[in-house]
């Protein structure tokens, strides 16, 4: 017997998804679109418990306990704090044109970026007031380049970080790694191409990074050294994460495929596909569990330890059936 992720619910309410994420419990799944839809929908059934219409594109989400954060494409910060009847809903300005990020440590520590910026606030009873702000990045090689930021990431225990560092990739100026306390960069990593997403290690050992013109790289956290690269057959910017524990990568192709990569082999060890002509734009992250050596086989956007189950939820840019939640389920060998 062996583990295989097999599509257990669909969702067709949606338009094309841009953004996806779990609950910490993994019972609930926050979808976002370019449609102006924020949806809230049950793990456990096709069936959405909440529906919200706003007037422009939902371009990333994330939880915090029953709270959703959500940013649009007007530079609203939407925080949903879900109650058992009602939903409170709170909304603040957070950048001029887009709020394309958000990473949260805790309610005292929340970062967005807008297209350049990157702000911090602290969210009280849902609404948030903004703390702070990073300085730019300076990098001499790139001047004459635009500031274009791709992605945001929390990590614990960065050596010289007075409290936890904040991991901002850029379009054109690489890596730089935030001491957000002292508004000043511990370490910066210019890369040769342009990056396009970016994920860290479930450890906070490494980060994995889509760059734009020919691969997937991965880099120690502490340090910013190179560590390898992956075979690419990926879009420009595909959503990307790592999963096993940071032992394989989950990645999306131009087929509409979101592939399962070991990264010790170099070669891809599963497949979840929504079909020929499907662009999958939209990958569900969620705090990863270890669990002993069923990790070591098995892909997860989250592991469910109550009831022994396995989730990844993929979305497309296609209207019908545009999201999907896979389940890993036991299959006879051979």
């Amino acid at each position: 017997m062996h583990l295989e992720y097999q599509p257990i619910h669909s969702f067709n309410i949606c338009g094309r998804i841009a953004c996806l994420a779990f609950n910490q419990a993994g019972d609930m799944l926050a979808i976002g679109d370019f449609d102006a839809r924020l949806a809230v929908a049950s793990t456990n059934s096709s069936e959405y418990t909440d529906v919200i219409d706003g007037h422009a594109p939902v371009l990333c989400v994330t939880w915090f306990g029953n709270i959703i954060f959500a940013g649009y494409s007007t530079g609203l910060l939407l925080s949903v704090i879900l109650g058992t009847h009602d939903l409170l809903i709170h909304g603040v300005q957070a950048h001029a044109l887009a709020t394309k990020f958000i990473a949260i440590q805790d309610l005292n520590l929340i970062a967005t970026s807008g297209t350049k910026e990157v702000k911090l606030w602290r969210s009280s009873d849902g609404q948030c007031n903004q703390t702070s702000a990073l300085p730019l990045p300076h990098d001499e090689a790139f001047q004459a380049h635009e500031v274009i930021t791709t992605a945001l990431q929390w990590q614990d225990g960065v050596t010289d970080a007075a409290g936890p560092a904040l991991l901002v990739s850029y379009l054109h100026h690489g890596i730089f790694c935030w001491d957000v306390e002292a508004q000043s960069a511990i370490w910066k990593c210019a890369t040769l191409t342009p990056i396009g997403s970016l994920d860290v290690s479930v450890d906070h050992k490494y980060l994995v990074m889509a760059n734009i013109k020919d691969g997937v790289d991965i880099y120690e956290v502490q340090t910013g050294r190179f560590k390898m690269s992956c075979p690419r057959q990926v879009r420009d910017a595909p959503p990307l994460m790592f999963v096993h524990g940071g032992r394989a990568l989950l990645t999306t192709d131009s087929k509409g495929c979101a592939n399962i990569w070991s990264i010790e082999r170099g070669s891809i060890i599963g497949t979840l596909s929504h079909g020929h002509g499907v662009i999958i734009t939209a990958l569900a992250v969620s705090p990863e569990t270890t669990n002993g050596e069923k990790l070591i086989t098995l892909v997860q956007a989250h592991y469910k330890v109550e009831s022994d189950r396995f989730l990844i939820a993929t979305g497309d840019d296609e209207a019908k059936m545009s999201v999907r939640i896979w389940e890993a389920q036991e299959v006879q060998d051979g």
